[in-house]
């Protein structure tokens, strides 16, 4: 009885997930489309996630000077009072980085999200957890220089 119970599950289980990943995989391409919009209203083009309450010094004022004025910022310390339908916050759930569980993600904040219209967003993540900042800041800088379409 069990064992026909679990296949079924199983079944049911792998029929959902290959019905919904085409669904899911429009949903964000629908957002790649529409997010670099109205982000563009606003006169932002990068979203920039931080950790106020962690100590990543450097890392951070270098990274909020690069991207201040055409950035929306988030603080990861203040995530209970984010707007749930904010833009900005919408964004950095379907493309920022995050860790699972969730008590890991401060390890890789700071991080920014650059968004250009019809192309996948690029983050870089810059936190304890990162691998090869200076390279990531290289490629960051080159893809901030780049002229919006």
């Amino acid at each position: 009885m069990w064992v026909w119970l679990a296949a079924v599950l199983f079944y049911a289980w792998a029929f959902a997930l290959l019905f919904l990943s085409p669904l899911i995989f429009l949903y964000m391409s629908f957002w790649c489309v529409i997010g670099p919009l109205l982000l563009a209203r606003r006169g932002k083009d990068v979203v920039f996630v931080y950790n106020g309450t962690h100590q990543s010094g450097d890392q951070t004022s270098t990274l909020t000077s690069l991207v201040a004025d055409r950035a929306a910022l988030l603080d990861y310390a203040e995530r209970r009072q984010w707007k749930r339908w904010s833009l900005p916050v919408h964004l950095y759930t379907l493309f920022g980085p995050m860790s699972i569980p969730q008590r890991l993600t401060p390890g890789v904040l700071p991080a920014v999200i650059v968004f250009r219209r019809f192309r996948w967003p690029k983050t870089f993540s810059f936190g304890q957890r990162s691998k090869e900042l200076e390279e990531r800041m290289v490629l960051l800088r080159s893809e901030l220089a780049r002229p919006l379409p």
